[in-house]
């Protein structure tokens, strides 16, 4: 069964800050391109999330919350130190 694009949107943002998590407890441990691989995950998981917004069907809230969700885990992959995350 195939999951709604709001449920893909969901599973794919978890994806992102999964990610994130990851490379941050790899760094923690001397990987030096953990945090790189996580920014480039993360905008994959953008590009995947916006393609899918506009059969989700989304209120203006809440396309304001996945927005927000969006700048959330780009900041959170930024901090963890990769390269800037919103290239196209």
């Amino acid at each position: 069964m195939e999951s709604s694009p709001v449920e893909q949107i969901r599973t794919q943002i978890d994806a992102g800050f999964a990610a994130v998590e990851k490379a941050r407890q790899l760094r923690q441990v001397g990987s030096p391109v953990a945090a790189v691989d996580a920014c480039e995950d993360v905008r994959r998981i953008i590009v995947r999330v916006r393609a899918l917004l506009p059969a989700a069907s989304l209120s203006e809230s809440q396309l304001n919350v996945v927005t927000k969700k969006l700048q959330a885990l780009k900041d959170a992959a930024e901090r963890v130190g990769g390269p800037p995350v919103d290239r196209p």
